[in-house]
This record gives C-alpha cells, structure tokens and sequence, in this order.
C-alpha cells in the first residue's frame, strides 16, 4: 500500500511542499522590496499608482495566505488520508483567480508604462486584451469548472484543462509583448554616443530580466501543465513562482528608478559632483522633469552665471550675476552637450513612465 501511496504523495504533496516553500521565500524578498518602496519612494508617486501598490500587496499577501490554508489542509488536517488528497480544496482553487488578478494588475501597468514611452495605443491595446484572456480563461472560467470537479486528476471533457491552457498561453504571449515592445523602444532610441549606447545597453539588458523571467517561468508552467495535468500536481510550484515573480518585479522596477535614471544622465557626461549633491536633495531627481531644470533649481551649489574664460583669475573675482545668462557660443558648466539630447529626451521619457 505505501510503495503505490509514496509516488502520488511526491507528485502531489511533494509537489505542493515545493511550490509553497519557494514562493513563501520569494514573498519574503517581495515584502522588503515593498518597505523599501513605501519607506524611501512612494512620496514621488501619485496617490493612485500607491493605491495600485497596495492593493497588490495586499493580494500578494492573501495569495500567501491561501497557498499556507492549503498546505496546512492536505498535511495536518488530513494527515495520511489518500483520498482527502485526491479532493481539491477550495483554497487550492481560490489562489488562481488571485493570482491571475495579480498577474492583470502588472500586466497593465506595463501596458501603460509602454503607451507613455512610445506613444502607441495598438500595442498596450494588444497587452491589455491577452492579459484579460488569462485573467478570465485561466482564472475565472478554471475556477468555475474545477469547483464542479470532485478529484484533482482533470479529464479534457470537464473543460478545466481548455481553460487553464488558453489563459497560460494568453500569460505567455503577454509576457512576450511586454519584452519586445520595452526592447524595441529602447533600440529605437539609441543615440549614436557610444557611452549612451552603453547606457542604453543596460536598460535593454534590465528590461529582459524584470519581463523575459515571468514569461519562461510562464512557458515551462505551460509545458509542465500540458504533459502532466492528468496526473499530479507538478505544475504547481511552476505557476506558484510565476505569480510570485510578477510582484517582484515591478517592485524591483519601482525601487530601481532612481538608478535607471542617474545610468542616463551619468551618459551625458555631466559634473560628477553636481549630479551627486542633486540626486541627495532632490524630490523629482530620477523621475521627473529634465536634468538640466533641476540643477538650476534645487542644487545647493549656485551655478557660474559666466562661462569660464581664458583669465580664471578674474573669473573666481567676478561676482555671479544671476541674471546674466551664459554666453549662447561658449558651453557652460551646466549645460548638455548637443551630441547627447537624444539621450536626455529618453531620460525625460523614461522619467514619465516610471
């Protein structure tokens, strides 16, 4: 009895033990990402995108919260009943539908980070509509048709497998579309500076890892769910880890602004110094307005009022005059060189998104 018992509780308990654990450990990260974030951060954002923050933790947390009732069900409270196991739970189907409003709520604000850096309404549109496909297919129609079903083991005649199939591809093509439109825009505008090039580089490198992890996560949990869905329960940590790696990512990208940010500006080859003394006073430093605005207005060193010329001596004499513009034929020392203003309009842009 024990020898045909063992392999179910490893395709299943075991399973479900794996998936728990691993996604608990990502929440943990999660959840100090969002302290960081309301701690030193959420004063630059609108009341709105806070809202939108909280109410992501708040299903992040009550995701947690399900997958642990759902553990605690099948290991302590029906400890050693076979046939419990076979039987889903209700907190097993619930943390779908979580999960998948998760993944919704993410999704759409990529898809509007997207529309605010390249303009464009097809695309978001696009991201929008499969992002609802898996919301409603993987989340709400699975979860109606596997209520219905009295064992775990889904058959394709009860419909769960049609729609938790439809919504993971949905989730995939998602995820993809998110990658290529953040990568085509960044390509896009790639200024012929090479140190802007570098600068730029990274960025693209940034966006593949926060959009390109969820969606092959995504695609082995597709994998997975489609060679084994009739037998255990070995797609779970997969799609577990998937909803996790959502969250986090956007609390990465939210908490990282301020350094996407300065890797743009530092490419433009400003004083070190007068980008280091505004980026520790500054309230829009990293994602408002342009560089050049907020050192004229915030930086606690007054700027030259003349360029500097041939005689340094009686220019360190000459009192600043704040009303004497620089000279329109010589580079002041805060002023952007015109190589770069490609670079400094991204900047802009990229600040408005984020």
């Amino acid at each position: 009895m024990s020898s045909q018992v063992a392999p179910h509780l490893d395709n299943y308990l075991g399973a479900l033990f794996i998936g728990v654990m691993l996604s608990t450990a990502i929440y943990g990260v999660t959840c100090l990402q969002y302290y960081l974030y309301f701690a030193h951060y959420s004063s630059r954002d609108s009341r709105l995108v806070r809202a939108l923050i909280s109410f992501l933790l708040a299903l992040d947390t009550l995701h947690a919260v399900l997958l642990g009732v759902c553990y605690y069900y099948y290991s302590v409270t029906h400890f050693a009943d076979y046939h419990a196991l076979m039987k889903p739970h209700w907190s097993l189907l619930a943390q779908v539908g979580v999960g998948t409003a998760m993944s919704l709520l993410v999704q759409c604000f990529y898809a509007y980070r997207i529309h605010r850096l390249s303009k464009a309404i097809l695309v978001p549109l696009v991201i929008v509509a499969l992002s609802l496909g898996q919301e409603v297919a993987g989340g709400i129609m699975y979860m109606w048709r596997a209520f219905q079903v009295d064992t775990i083991p889904l058959t394709p005649s009860e419909g769960a497998i049609a729609f938790t199939t439809a919504g993971l591809v949905c989730d995939v093509a998602c995820d993809i579309c998110i990658a290529v439109a953040n990568i085509t825009y960044l390509y896009k505008k790639s200024p012929n500076s090479m140190r802007s090039n570098r600068a730029i580089g990274q960025l693209i490198m940034y966006s593949m890892n926060t959009c390109l992890v969820t969606s092959v996560c995504a695609s082995v949990c597709l994998i997975v769910w489609l060679s084994t869905s009739q037998r255990s329960l070995i797609y779970a940590p997969f799609f577990f880890i998937m909803i996790r790696l959502y969250s986090c990512s956007l609390m990465t990208i939210m908490n990282s602004r301020q350094n996407v940010l300065k890797t743009l500006r530092d490419s433009q080859g400003l004083d070190p110094i007068g980008t280091a003394n505004v980026g520790s006073r500054s309230r829009t430093w990293g994602t408002w307005g342009t560089l050049r605005d907020t050192l004229r207005s915030e930086s606690p060193i007054s700027p030259p009022a003349r360029t500097y010329s041939a005689d340094i001596e009686s220019q360190y004499n000459r009192k600043p005059s704040p009303s004497q513009p620089p000279e329109s034929h010589e580079l002041s020392y805060w002023s952007v060189p015109r190589t770069v203003s490609t670079t400094d309009d991204m900047s802009r842009d990229w600040g408005h998104a984020i």
